[in-house]
């Protein structure tokens, strides 16, 4: 709605703009040349060439800018994983785990996030059930059918490198 209003707006400003400039045309091309008129005609032409001009500009600058910032609003930024991932490199796989675990909250369809917290919970924590835990809540929260299944590919991946005698299946 408030796009529309602007727009009225500008239009207007552009009409009363063109007719002023048309008026002080008219005026200012008569024949005489007495100075009252040549004022007023002067008059009406810096206010309709202002009118005109800053209409003139928003609608220049709306199109413009329109190719570097395509869009009024800005849409969530990605997620920051690099924090969490200097944490796993220096051994703070807790520290990490809960950063892992603030961008999951933030953005539950981050699957780069649940499959590194899975990693760090198999190959750092050697902890198997929380890993389990993890892919669930990750399979719960995922909708879309492809990440699904990487997320559980990727289990599946880590599992079989466990030194394990029932590892399951390498996934395809």
């Amino acid at each position: 709605m408030e796009a529309k209003k602007r727009n009225l707006i500008i239009q207007g400003g552009m009409f009363i703009g063109f007719t002023g400039m048309a008026a002080a045309l008219l005026i200012g091309s008569t024949p005489s040349t007495h100075p009252v008129r040549m004022i007023i005609a002067l008059g009406f032409f810096i206010g309709a060439g202002a009118i005109v001009a800053r209409a003139g500009a928003y609608i220049m600058t709306k199109k413009s800018g329109s190719l570097l910032y395509p869009s009024d609003s800005f849409l969530k930024p990605p997620p920051a994983t690099s924090q969490a991932q200097a944490r796993r490199i220096k051994g703070d796989f807790e520290a990490a785990m809960a950063l892992y675990t603030a961008i999951v909250a933030d953005y539950p369809q981050e699957t780069h996030a649940w499959i590194a917290m899975v990693e760090i919970a198999l190959e750092n924590l050697k902890d198997v059930s929380r890993a389990t835990d993890i892919l669930k809540r990750a399979l719960a929260v995922t909708t879309a059918q492809g990440a699904r299944k990487t997320l559980q590919c990727a289990f599946e991946e880590k599992m079989e490198a466990l030194p394990r005698k029932n590892a399951p299946d390498r996934c395809d």
